[in-house]
């Protein structure tokens, strides 16, 4: 593995970071048909994030979504719940690729299907 010790998480959580920024602005891009359709793509890097990082990156998905909606929306204390159950998502999506046994090479069919699986339940636990 290229990264290695306490620097190589750093730098993984900074890119996980910067991935769930980028999707969050991008839902700010388009029409209201489109915003509706970019709305689940901050949901699956989180996703994404927590199953190759594990659960100790869940306070990131909380920072960065919680930082966002402020920005993006000003303050509101509804935000903090959004941002919650966004983690809460997040965290239940990963529990759930984990328990399916999803290899990281998504080189099986079936992998994919799983993700699609879990991209369909995850925001409904």
């Amino acid at each position: 593995m290229i990264l290695k010790g306490s620097s190589g998480w750093s730098l993984r959580l900074a890119a996980f970071a910067a991935a769930l920024l980028v999707a969050y602005v991008t839902t700010l891009a388009g029409s209201d048909t489109t915003q509706q359709a970019l709305l689940w793509l901050p949901s699956g890097v989180a996703i994404a994030g927590t199953w190759l990082l594990g659960w100790r990156a869940a306070w990131l998905v909380l920072a960065v979504g919680l930082a966002f909606r402020i920005g993006a929306h000003g303050w509101s204390p509804m935000h903090v719940f959004g941002s919650l159950g966004a983690t809460g998502e997040a965290l239940v999506g990963s529990l759930l690729l984990h328990r399916l046994r999803l290899r990281r090479g998504l080189a099986r069919l079936l992998d994919v299907a799983w993700i699609y699986l879990v991209a369909a339940v995850a925001p409904f636990v």
